[in-house]
C-alpha cells in the first residue's frame, strides 16, 4: 500500500490523490531533482541534420598499396554547413571476409568481391544519421591508374534528358521508337538509367567495371534510386559522378536539362457507356517530339488536324511497321492492328503515329467518336 509521508502529509486522505498525483508528491518529498522541461533545438546552426561519408564508390585490390582507402565523415548543420563537437563515426563492414574497417576507418582488402557495404553512422543523443559506401575488389595485382572522370555527353548524346510519363501508352510509344531506331543522332537521352561516366587511364584508354557513384544536386528535378535516374519534373539539374579507384578519386558534375518528353502515347478508349474519347485529352512535347495513338476500341478511329501542316511522317516507324506510320498529315480511320510481337509487345492494337515538328498548340478530333484533343508543343523546358 503507497503512503504519503509525515513530513510530507496533505492534510488529504490517500484516498482523495490522483495516483499520478501521489507519485509526483512522494518524489519530490524525497528530494528528487524536477524534470527540466523539454527544450526544442530551433537554431538551424545547432540542428544535427546529416552525416556523409567522403567516398561512395570505391575500387581496391587484393594487392598493396591498392588494398586500402581511409574513410570520413562530414556532419552537417541545417543551413548543410559543418557542425562541430559532435562524437566520432563508427565504420561498419557488412563482409568482413573481403572488406575490414578499422575504427578509424581505413578500408583493408582482403579478398574478391562485388557490391560490399562499409556503413558510417553518427550519433548525438537520440539523434543518428548514417551513410552508405559501396566497395568492389579485384585480385588483380595490377589495376589501371585512373587519370579522369566526365559525366559530360559526348555527341550524338546531349545535356538533354527527356522526360517521360510514366503511362503505359507513352513506354509502349518509346519502346517502338527506340525498336526503330527513331532515337539515333536525336541528340536527348532517355532516362533511365540516365547518362554514363567515363573514366580514362593513360593514353586515354577506357577503363571498364569500375563502380562510379551518381548523385542530382536537386531532388525536385531529377534523383537516383539505386544508381537509376528518375526524372521528375522538367528543369535543369546538375549531375554528379565520382569514384575512388586503387588510392585515386576524381569527380565531375555537369549540369543537364529535363526536357518535356520527345514521345507521348494517347489511348483511344471506350467507356462503359460506349462513349469513347482520347486519354489523356492533353499532352505536352518538345518540338519534333512523337505521339502514337493507341485505338483500344473495336471500330477505326480517324485523327484529323485543324492545321495539319507541320504533323508529319514518322519515317523509320512507316519503314519498319508499314503504312500506320505512313503519309503526313491528318490520320484516317485504321482498323489493322499492329502486327502481335512487334517491338517486343506483343501489341494486338492499332497503333499510328505523327511527328510534331514546329512549336504550337494542335487540336485535332475524330468523326467517329466525336471526341477531340490537343498536343501543346513548346520549347520551355520549365512548362509543367
Amino acid at each position: 500500500m503507497l503512503t504519503v509521508p509525515k513530513r510530507c502529509h496533505t492534510g488529504l486522505g490517500r484516498r482523495a490523490l490522483l495516483p499520478s498525483l501521489f507519485v509526483l508528491l512522494i518524489a519530490a518529498c524525497k528530494g528528487a531533482e524536477p524534470v527540466r522541461p523539454y527544450e526544442p533545438i530551433t537554431s538551424p546552426e545547432k540542428l544535427f541534420m546529416s552525416a556523409t561519408l567522403n567516398h561512395h564508390a570505391i575500387n581496391l585490390s587484393t594487392k598493396a598499396p591498392f588494398d586500402t582507402t581511409h574513410l570520413s565523415m562530414v556532419v552537417s548543420d541545417a543551413r548543410s554547413q559543418p557542425l562541430d563537437g559532435l562524437p566520432a563515426p563508427t565504420f561498419l563492414s557488412r563482409d568482413t571476409a573481403a572488406v575490414q574497417v578499422t575504427p578509424d576507418g581505413v578500408l583493408h582488402a582482403r579478398k574478391a568481391g562485388q557490391g560490399i557495404l562499409v556503413i558510417g553512422e553518427v550519433t548525438a543523443g537520440n539523434v543518428r544519421h548514417a551513410d552508405t559506401a559501396i566497395v568492389n575488389v579485384t585480385a588483380n595485382p595490377n589495376p589501371p591508374v585512373l587519370l579522369s572522370l566526365s559525366i559530360h555527353p559526348v555527341p550524338p548524346d546531349s545535356a538533354v534528358l527527356a522526360y517521360q510519363s510514366s503511362s503505359a501508352a507513352s513506354l509502349a510509344s518509346r519502346h517502338l521508337l527506340t525498336t526503330a531506331g527513331v532515337t539515333k543522332g536525336v541528340g536527348f537521352l532517355w532516362s533511365p538509367p540516365g547518362p554514363s561516366a567515363r573514366a580514362q587511364g593513360a593514353g586515354g584508354v577506357p577503363i571498364t567495371n569500375l563502380l562510379i557513384d551518381y548523385r542530382s544536386l536537386d531532388a525536385t528535378v531529377a534523383s537516383y534510386y539505386r544508381q537509376t535516374l528518375i526524372l521528375s519534373r522538367p528543369g535543369q539539374v546538375a549531375l554528379v559522378a565520382s569514384t575512388t579507384a586503387y588510392g585515386v578519386t576524381k569527380a565531375d558534375t555537369a549540369v543537364f536539362t529535363v526536357s518535356l518528353p520527345i514521345a507521348q502515347g494517347v489511348e483511344i478508349v471506350q467507356a462503359a457507356d460506349g462513349v469513347a474519347s482520347f486519354k489523356p485529352s492533353e499532352i505536352r512535347l518538345r518540338p519534333g517530339g512523337y505521339v502514337l495513338w493507341f485505338n483500344y476500341t473495336a471500330n477505326g478511329v480517324d485523327v484529323s488536324f485543324d492545321d495539319p501542316t507541320h504533323a508529319v511522317e514518322i519515317t523509320p516507324l512507316c519503314q519498319k511497321f508499314g503504312a500506320a506510320f505512313c503519309g503526313t498529315g491528318d490520320i484516317p480511320a485504321l482498323l489493322d492492328p499492329l502486327p502481335s510481337g512487334a517491338g517486343g509487345l506483343g501489341l494486338t492494337v492499332t497503333v499510328t503515329g505523327r511527328q510534331l515538328i514546329a512549336p504550337g498548340v494542335y487540336t485535332y478530333h475524330s468523326s467517329a467518336i466525336s471526341a477531340s484533343g490537343r498536343i501543346i508543343v513548346t520549347d520551355s523546358a520549365t512548362t509543367r
